[in-house]
């Protein structure tokens, strides 16, 4: 597997859009590989902080102004 393909499962997983092979393929590469359990670790934290920040929300009166 590419690094790119493992970053692509990563964040497929962390999205919520990971199939269930996907997410199987890349438990089993995580059981393998310490260097991509750490990377996951670190986009896990990562995921988890951008969940934390407020979504704005459109002035009142926008969406029907445009």
């Amino acid at each position: 597997m590419t690094e790119t393909r493992l970053l692509e499962l990563m964040h497929a997983v962390l999205d919520g859009e990971a199939t269930a092979d996907e997410a199987r393929t890349l438990e089993t590469r995580l059981a393998a590989d310490p260097a991509a359990q750490a990377q996951f670790a670190r986009l896990e934290r990562l995921f988890d902080g951008l969940k934390g920040i407020p979504q704005p929300f459109a002035p009142e009166g926008l969406v029907a102004s445009v």
